[in-house]
């Protein structure tokens, strides 16, 4: 099993490109393994801004494989517009080796409209998805 997860999935410890891992998911459960990894690689802030109103904030980590199939997913669901060149990926911690990426959504109907794409399933993280709940403008 170890030989299959390394040589065929490319599971290791430490892993930078998920793409061979990818290839192996049927479709019809990306939605549920993208929120897998944002249950534990992913965040979310919503606030409000005296000057702006009501603000969210929705952000994937990862590599750079991983999260251009994570924003691809979410284009080709309607979820999110594409971007002509694809959205801008953040370093994650510029001191370091650069390979940990962040794809960052910000509005609060964007936001909402990938939280509930999301978080309509029957699996998630119990503590991310109450905060999910407690977002106070799900209906606006």
């Amino acid at each position: 099993m170890g030989s299959f997860l390394y040589e065929e999935l490319g599971l290791v410890p430490n892993r930078y490109d998920a793409s061979k891992m990818i290839t192996h998911i049927p479709k019809e459960f990306h939605k549920y393994f993208i929120l897998g990894l944002f249950d534990a690689d992913g965040s979310f802030s919503a606030y409000q801004n005296d000057g702006y109103g009501k603000k969210l904030n929705v952000a994937f980590g990862g590599s750079e494989s991983l999260l251009r199939f994570i924003e691809q997913h979410l284009i080709e669901n309607n979820i999110v517009e594409p971007y002509k060149n694809g959205r801008q990926l953040d370093q994650r911690h510029k001191d370091k080796d650069g390979t940990w990426l962040s794809l960052k959504f910000a509005g609060k109907i964007q936001g909402m409209k990938i939280l509930n794409y999301l978080y309509d399933s029957p699996i998630y993280l119990y503590r991310k998805y109450i905060k999910y709940l407690q977002i106070h403008y799900h209906n606006d």
